[in-house]
């Protein structure tokens, strides 16, 4: 299921349509709070046990067990959240890693079952 489009613009990613349910949440974590930026420090949070919260910009990070929420840290509540494994926001880092270095014109992110999949789309040209 497609839940976000993201378009490249100006140099940087910005939601082209809005996201189904609360992966908004996601999507504003990726051009907000990661962008272009390095994401050492997020990989740092998840690997180190002591740590338990983090956040960016936009979005708060809470560990809960072998999961990781993802809220807005403007709510006051931490609602509404999304919640995944943290290898699988892991992977999302290093998809998203791999695709801003190729600069594609949208980033399209897909949820299948319990795994997101971040696809480019209309690379330019390696000229």
């Amino acid at each position: 299921m497609k839940i976000a489009r993201l378009k490249l613009s100006d140099g940087s990613y910005f939601p082209a349509e809005q996201s189904k349910d609360n992966f908004w949440i996601l999507a504003g974590f990726l051009t907000d709070d990661v962008s272009w930026y390095e994401t050492s420090s997020y990989r740092e949070f998840i690997n180190n046990p002591h740590e338990i919260e983090t956040g960016g910009n936009y979005i708060m990070l809470e560990k809960e067990g072998n999961d990781v929420l993802l809220a807005c840290q403007y709510d006051d509540d931490f609602e509404p959240y999304i919640k995944m494994s943290q290898q699988e926001f892991l992977s999302i880092l290093d998809q998203w890693e791999a695709l801003v270095k190729l600069r594609p014109a949208e980033i399209i992110i897909f949820k299948k079952n319990d795994s997101y999949i971040l696809e480019g789309r209309n690379a330019p040209s390696q000229e």
